[in-house]
């Protein structure tokens, strides 16, 4: 310990000082206050010496020692009163409270008359590592609001403002105290109960009773089982329970129970339903009161142990294990975040999903999955990560645009014309090849007819083709051809005049058709002549951009308007309806390609439900059926598609009035 103190000249004219600073009386000041020595400086406290010296010092009232941190002496700092009346010669004081370990302070020995306050010189000191307050009985054992509690130990303040008195949380009012014995009242109005220790608190040090002290009320002192499903009958014994049912409310957290059979000592209750799984407080509420049950109530639910697979693609049958599951398939809900999925098969330890289709619009996310059993949810989510058929394909080159036209000759993909935004008349006439195997764009020739959005483009063989569209002077009907070894066009005879907003060009393996609205013509490349065929027999509304075709080798496939979906066959002329299109009502500009003999149609725009537009589906013309894939994580309308070398690649488009450069890919053998 090092100690430092003033007792010098200087010191001592510092005390004479204060001295006068704090004699409020207009006598001269003859009772002189000296600080000694801080000795025993130890583990149990601190000693303090002082004396006192005088004519007057019969007009003493008290004397003792006050400290602080600060070099300001004040009978509010810490406070030890150690006489009364007159006195006179030295006097110290052994202080083991209201020190805080390895500190430095400041004592001053004080005197207080009728009419003044005089303090001693300031003594400077370090404490050790100070024994906190010691708690060795208290009585009575047990009570309620407003008792009287006398604690008996060691080491208290003797300042009573200085003692915090404490059962369990409630803050006790301090009536006396000594170095030896503490009373304090309860406060009033307690609304719990059970079994708590006492504490007291002294600057930093802190000591509880080692018996607890007893808030009357309902106790709870065993619950059996202490972890059950809803529904399970369970019992709580203790003591301060109403013989009356209905008096008393059981709680499980903040959902209350049924109770069946009530008495002093004994409640048997149900789980209450809950809207989740796991650990809640369990208490019982009397008059008012309430009593907790120590240790945590664990309501159980469904439970996941294990999920496979952990990684796979939407569409895919995942087998969840675990235990608590409904083995009535409607009552369990299985969530992929916030996806739903599908439930094919159930009991109470296994589920079987089909994995959401959603998940792979944003691929690189893992999710928890989540079981729900009649609205209770599984502790112990696991997670699950989305594969995809669809990935990021290198950005447009150009500028972003929407209504642009294009097609496919040999391994490459070609794009120009469109508009550069979706709000105004915008044509373009920039001309751009797209190279997979490279994975970037180069620009070609600018298509040399006027500037265009809304064209259509097709291929036959190795040349290309563009026709009709809208220009700055309305709809348009030339046919314009493309020699990609040349980088040249070469102006062809005209369509006849169509309204471009509802027109669509589709190629078959050999033959190319034109439908524009319900009217079908076929173009002969070699004759350069169009022919009309028998009328798409589908709803038409003159809405833009909601209908869609494909072909599948050599037959044309088309929806107008509703969900009715036909199928053209070129040798017979003759249209046959097939199985409806199972895209959502309010959908627009769809993406359309063929892969591998089969049709996809997805993405677009939907008005009403956003999430819509991430979905896929694939038709096969042989079963003639639709089913769902993967969703994609690019959501346009009136994008441009390219097939090649068994890739599907779509982009540009806009969504909403925001046009777009970016392109993603779709491999089908996933």
């Amino acid at each position: 310990m090092i100690l430092s103190f003033m007792k010098n000249s200087s010191s001592l004219l510092l005390g004479l000082v204060y001295c006068i600073l704090m004699c409020c009386t207009d006598e001269p000041q003859t009772t002189i206050v000296h600080t000694g020595l801080v000795k025993e400086l130890t583990d149990e406290g601190v000693l303090f010496t002082g004396s006192i010296q005088g004519s007057d010092t019969d007009k003493i009232h008290e004397y003792g020692f006050v400290w602080s941190t600060t070099n300001e002496p004040s009978l509010l700092n810490n406070r030890f009163k150690v006489g009364e009346g007159s006195f006179k010669g030295e006097f110290a004081q052994q202080i083991n409270s209201n020190l805080v370990s390895n500190s430095e302070y400041f004592v001053w020995a004080y005197v207080t008359t009728p009419s003044s306050t005089i303090f001693g010189e300031a003594t400077k000191f370090k404490t050790k590592n100070i024994k906190g307050p010691v708690i060795t009985a208290f009585s009575p054992v047990r009570g309620s609001s407003n008792a009287i509690l006398t604690i008996t130990g060691n080491n208290f303040s003797q300042q009573s403002d200085r003692n915090l008195v404490r059962v369990g949380a409630l803050t006790c009012t301090i009536i006396s105290s000594t170095a030896t014995e503490i009373q304090a009242r309860l406060p009033s109005e307690i609304i719990i109960s059970g079994k708590f220790k006492i504490s007291v608190r002294i600057s930093e040090a802190t000591t509880f009773s080692m018996e607890e002290f007893i808030l009357e009320g309902p106790i709870l002192t065993e619950v059996n089982p202490l972890a059950a499903i809803q529904g399970t009958t369970i019992t709580i014994d203790g003591e301060g329970f109403s013989t009356t049912p209905t008096e008393n409310i059981v709680q499980f957290g903040q959902t209350i129970s049924e109770i069946i059979t009530a008495s002093e000592t004994r409640l048997t209750v149900k789980v209450p339903p809950t809207d989740f799984a796991g650990t809640v407080p369990l208490t019982v509420t009397v008059n008012g009161i309430t009593g907790q049950f120590p240790s945590l109530f664990t309501i159980e639910g469904p439970e996941i142990f294990s999920i496979n697979p952990t990684q796979a693609y939407p569409g895919e049958i995942m087998t969840i294990n675990g235990k608590n599951f409904s083995a009535i398939t409607n009552e369990n809900k299985v969530f992929f975040s916030i996806h739903d999925a599908k439930i094919l098969e159930a009991s109470t330890t296994e589920i079987k999903v089909e994995i959401p289709f959603f998940l792979s619009n944003n691929p690189d996310n893992a999710v928890d999955v989540k079981v729900v059993v009649t609205q209770k949810s599984a502790i112990k989510p696991q997670s699950f990560s989305a594969l995809s058929p669809w990935s990021n394909s290198v950005e447009f080159a150009g500028i972003a645009r929407t209504h642009a036209a294009s097609f496919v000759i040999g391994n490459k993909g070609y794009l120009g014309t469109g508009t550069f935004s979706a709000n105004c008349v915008c044509p373009m006439n920039d001309f751009w090849a797209f190279d997979p195997q490279t994975n970037s764009w180069d620009q070609k020739t600018d298509f040399p007819g006027p500037k265009r959005y809304h064209a259509m483009g097709f291929s036959i063989g190795d040349k290309g083709y563009i026709i009709g569209g809208y220009t700055t002077s309305g709809v348009s009907s030339d046919v314009w051809e493309y020699h990609p070894t040349l980088d040249q066009w070469t102006q062809k005879n005209d369509y006849f005049p169509v309204t471009s907003e509802n027109s669509r060009i589709v190629t078959t393996n050999s033959k190319v058709y034109l439908l524009a609205g319900n009217g079908l013509s076929e173009y002969n490349a070699v004759l350069d002549q169009w022919s009309n065929k028998a009328s798409f027999p589908g709803t038409v509304l003159g809405l833009p951009y909601r209908t869609f075709s494909f072909t599948i080798g050599e037959k044309l496939y088309a929806c107008g308007d509703t969900k009715g979906f036909y199928e053209y066959n070129p040798q017979s002329d003759i249209w046959t309806r097939k199985s409806d299109v199972p895209l959502p009502d309010g959908g627009t500009g769809f993406v359309t390609f063929s892969l591998n003999g089969e049709g996809y149609v997805g993405s677009g725009r939907y008005y009403e439900n956003f999430m819509d537009s991430y979905r896929f589906y694939r038709y096969d013309p042989i079963t003639d059926t639709w089913e769902q894939v993967p969703s994609t994580h690019y959501t346009v309308q009136n994008a441009s598609t390219f097939v090649i070398s068994g890739a599907a690649y779509y982009g540009i488009g806009n969504y909403s009035d925001f046009v777009q450069k970016h392109f993603v890919k779709f491999n089908p053998n996933y």
